[in-house]
């Protein structure tokens, strides 16, 4: 009613003191008093909602665990191949001014008996390479392929490029058919577009024969994921 908003009117009037002489009978808007009231009630559920998301925060964040150097050393030391491996990458590592491949080939042969499968693929792409190593295909062809039916992408890649250019092994377009399409389902682009140059020489029932192999080998290391 008018008789209520003339009341409201009343609570928000304020005085303040003239600059000029001092009178403090001079008034304040109502409207912009209750319009800058207005406004804070506003903002309290929003920074109420500011500090929740930022005590939260807080809250979970924790402390961020660290493995030094010397503690991968000991791990490797006591023959876990996961440190193992990351012994082999540290002495690969140009970031830190590291480089010592034949220690490095040793640290990947170490983890590669111990089955770790990432270290099998290095190890073996050393032999091929024969980088810190005396170069041997025949032991190359092997880690590979054991990293290879494994899972390793880019194991699989170069097992199909060693079929296909006969490098190590007889060539056999089927077998460089079979791993190029492993690797490319995992990712791999210049597997993927080798896949598809190779198949173009194959028969229907070599293709059949491939992709049944193919699945079989994914249906193992997957089902051990």
């Amino acid at each position: 009613s008018k008789e209520n908003n003339k009341n409201l009117d009343e609570l928000f009037i304020a005085t303040r003191s003239c600059p000029r002489c001092g009178d403090r009978k001079i008034r304040r808007s109502s409207k912009k008093i209750k319009d800058g009231l207005l406004n804070i009630l506003l903002l309290i559920p929003i920074l109420g909602a500011l500090w929740m998301n930022f005590n939260q925060g807080t809250d979970i964040a924790g402390p961020v665990e660290t493995v030094s150097n010397d503690q991968i050393e000991i791990l490797a030391e006591k023959d876990d191949p996961d440190a193992e491996l990351q012994m082999g990458l540290h002495n690969t590592s140009f970031a830190r001014g590291v480089k010592n491949d034949r220690i490095a080939v040793q640290w990947f042969e170490k983890a590669a008996r111990h089955n770790q499968v990432e270290a099998q693929y290095r190890y073996g792409l050393a032999l091929l390479e024969g980088k810190g190593v005396v170069q041997d295909y025949k032991t190359a062809f092997y880690w590979l392929e054991k990293s290879a039916q494994q899972g390793h992408a880019e194991a699989q890649a170069t097992l199909g490029e060693m079929y296909h250019s006969g490098i190590a092994i007889n060539g056999n377009i089927e077998r460089a058919y079979l791993w190029f399409n492993l690797a490319a389902a995992q990712g791999v682009e210049s597997a993927a577009s080798a896949r598809d140059l190779v198949v173009r020489q194959l028969t229907s029932s070599q293709i059949a024969a491939m992709q049944e192999e193919a699945i079989r080998i994914s249906r193992g290391y997957h089902s051990s994921y």
